[in-house]
């Protein structure tokens, strides 16, 4: 056997003997117990339930007291931990679900405990190994510590973790930063969340389109590509600066994520581009024509009241004779 080889089988062999070691000190507890052993496949996400039937074959009287283990192929059995001190990626202990109060039975009783495995969504794909222990003893600190010595019931589980890559996205607000924009740039904020399990990189376009349906511009969206993480929410901004704009916009976002499966992200807004200049011209035009209406209307007025009795004849010339007094 070459030594390349003769390393990942010793490991193999030395996990296998020390589970068969685990079983046989089970099967010597007094304890009756099943299932012995859990084995599955799984992907992020999987629920279990199992029902674990316990029965005490002894003389007297025990308590039993539930501790979960996680167990390592390089470091073996590991320290039992609370479950918030575990890592949620790789520890089964931390997925199991099971009543961890003392368990008394007389001889000869039974019981039945419900118990949970829920792989995190965080699982990473790979092998993990764990025990539930069932150690006697008159409080839970004893019962641990007697697990060094004493032989106690226990169930293997052994899960291996598929690859689940889980890609989901939603904009949660695309907006144009003012609804009306007195001088550019054009500014655009896509608020972006994650929900799946692995980072995404979204990005597209946003078209601007005007009054008439035509396109007028295309802006690149994080063309960087920068990442979204799981749970995580990004903001990103665009600008627009164009030549010349004036009147009401249409912007339509169009974005692509998704390393497994293409996914769409569309979202549209409506803004309006007056440019000062533009306002400040128009303004003027519109002042200068209400001066002049003003004065044209004042006119008539004014002549309208210096002449009150001229009447005009037929023809339109005002005859002066017939108004004289």
């Amino acid at each position: 056997m070459s030594k390349r080889l003769f390393i990942p089988v010793s490991i193999v062999f030395c996990l296998l003997f020390f589970i068969f070691l685990e079983i046989a000190q089970g099967q010597d507890a007094g304890i009756e117990i099943s299932p012995h052993v859990i084995d599955e496949k799984a992907i992020a996400r999987d629920l279990f339930k199992y029902t674990v039937k316990l029965k005490n074959n002894t003389d007297g009287k025990v308590t039993l007291y539930p501790m979960v283990n996680d167990i390592s192929v390089e470091e073996g059995r590991q320290r039992v931990l609370s479950p918030d001190q575990l890592d949620r990626t790789e520890s089964i202990a931390r997925w199991i679900k099971i009543p961890r109060g003392g368990i008394p039975l007389m001889p000869g009783d039974e019981k039945e405990l419900d118990l949970e495995i829920n792989v995190s969504m965080y699982a990473i794909p790979g092998k993990r190994y764990a025990i539930i222990g069932f150690p006697d003893g008159p409080n839970r600190y004893d019962a641990e510590a007697s697990m060094a010595d004493k032989s106690y019931a226990q169930i293997l589980i052994n899960i291996e973790v598929g690859e689940n890559i889980v890609e989901k996205s939603q904009i949660q607000l695309f907006r144009a930063t003012r609804n009306v924009f007195l001088k550019y740039p054009v500014v655009f904020e896509s608020d972006i969340e994650n929900f799946g399990n692995r980072d995404i990189y979204p990005s597209g376009a946003i078209f601007i389109y005007n009054r008439k349906g035509e396109e007028v511009a295309k802006i690149d969206v994080n063309s960087e590509l920068m990442a979204i993480s799981p749970e995580k929410k990004e903001k990103i901004r665009s600008e627009w600066v164009p030549n010349q704009a004036f009147g009401k916009y249409k912007a339509r976002l169009e974005l692509e994520y998704g390393q497994i499966d293409k996914r769409d992200l569309m979202d549209t807004v409506y803004f309006w581009v007056l440019p000062l200049p533009f306002l400040l011209v128009f303004s003027g035009a519109f002042l200068l024509f209400v001066l002049l209406l003003t004065i044209f209307i004042f006119r008539k007025t004014y002549n309208s009241a210096k002449h009150p009795g001229l009447v005009p004849r037929d023809d339109g010339v005002i005859d002066l004779k017939n108004n004289r007094s």
